[in-house]
C-alpha cells in the first residue's frame, strides 16, 4: 500500500482516494470522503471527468484518514475499518 504525506496545513484541499485504474478501458473509481461536498468532489474530477466514476462515500472523513497515515487514531475499530477500505479497494491519495 502507498499512502503519500498530507501536512495539517493543507488537509482542506486533501479529498477522496482513488481506485487502481482499470488496465483495460483506463475507467478510474474515485472515492469521495464521508462529508465532502459534490462540489468538492468535482472538483477533484474534473480533469478526467470521461473516463471517471464517482463511487459511494467512505465511511470516514479526511480528517481520519489523515490521522490513520499518521498511527494517531484512538479508535482500534475505525483504524480497522479504514485499513480494510484502503487494502480491500486498492485505493491511493494519487492516481495509478
Amino acid at each position: 500500500m502507498k499512502i503519500l504525506p498530507v501536512s495539517q496545513k493543507n488537509i482542506q484541499s486533501f479529498h477522496g482516494l482513488w481506485g487502481e485504474r482499470h488496465p483495460k478501458s483506463k475507467e478510474l473509481k474515485y472515492y469521495p470522503y464521508s462529508g465532502q461536498s459534490p462540489a468538492q468532489t468535482e472538483e477533484e474530477t474534473k480533469n478526467y471527468k470521461s473516463i471517471v466514476t464517482i463511487m459511494a462515500a467512505l465511511p470516514f472523513t479526511a480528517k481520519e484518514f489523515y490521522k490513520y497515515t499518521k498511527n494517531k487514531l484512538s479508535s482500534i475499530t475505525k483504524q480497522k475499518l479504514i485499513e480494510k477500505y484502503v487494502v480491500n479497494k486498492g485505493l491511493s491519495t494519487i492516481i495509478r
